[in-house]
């Protein structure tokens, strides 16, 4: 059961690039709408003092050039978990897009309360999460999953529910294949 649990937990991160919301109110707001979702910490980051810095941070964070408002003052980081994580097709700034779908309608909840712009930024998927703990220079907070043996990997796959064919060297799978530390 403690397996299928961690199985299901989702890493996520927020971004209130204005300070607008207090902790305590981003809390509130989670809690009463989105009780699957969980702030594992808040940590303020300092203002971008050199403006290359910034723009260099900031554009490998949206992958596109940024130079505006964000970064120039200090700013809030949460750190999020969802521990019932459901994804859907939904439009997006990209485009439509297969997205978490608490991450977004929370961000959007946040943004439209603040009278809308992108003063709020979230992640809608587990990779998007990593490259920005990356660019902000913090890649070990992204907690990575690792396997100490291939039939671990194989009971999560199963566990997915995600179909997948192993087409080659599978004779000896996973008993007797070592998994690389």
């Amino acid at each position: 059961d403690t397996f299928r649990r961690h199985l299901m937990v989702e890493q996520h991160f927020l971004v209130d690039w204005t300070l607008h919301y207090t902790e305590y109110q981003i809390r509130e707001k989670i809690q009463k709408f989105w009780p699957n979702l969980s702030i594992r910490k808040m940590v303020q980051h300092p203002m971008y003092t050199d403006k290359k810095d910034k723009v260099e941070v900031l554009s490998k964070f949206y992958r596109q050039k940024v130079d505006d408002f964000r970064g120039e003052t200090s700013f809030n980081m949460y750190f999020i978990y969802d521990h019932n994580p459901k994804y859907d097709f939904r439009p997006t700034s990209k485009g439509q897009r297969m997205v978490n779908t608490a991450m977004l309608d929370l961000k959007r909840a946040l943004r439209t309360d603040m009278g809308g712009g992108f003063k709020i930024h979230a992640t809608d998927n587990i990779q998007e999460t990593k490259e920005n703990m990356e660019a902000l220079g913090m890649p070990e907070e992204y907690n990575l999953r690792q396997f100490d043996t291939l039939g671990r990997v194989f009971d999560v796959l199963n566990f997915s529910g995600i179909e997948y064919v192993v087409l080659r060297n599978f004779e000896k799978m996973p008993d007797e294949i070592k998994v690389d530390p």
